[in-house]
């Protein structure tokens, strides 16, 4: 949802993870709902993976997906 404080929430919950941000783009979509698409500098795809896992659990988030995939 675009609820006040999901994008800090999202980039607290990628910090924690201590994965680089190379690039974000976050806007207002239709019906309440955000859109937010990041790049990271990952070593690993374990790290993808802690940092989706991560994203997921937070109140608000509806569906996090890799690009591409």
């Amino acid at each position: 949802s675009d609820r006040p404080g999901v994008l800090a929430d999202i980039l607290n919950a990628v910090s924690r993870q201590k994965v680089p941000i190379k690039s974000a783009n976050a806007k207002s979509a239709p019906r309440g709902t955000a859109l937010s698409v990041f790049s990271f500098e990952l070593t690993n795809m374990a790290q993808l993976d802690r940092i989706v896992a991560a994203i997921q659990k937070l109140r608000g988030v509806k569906d996090v997906s890799r690009a591409g995939s």
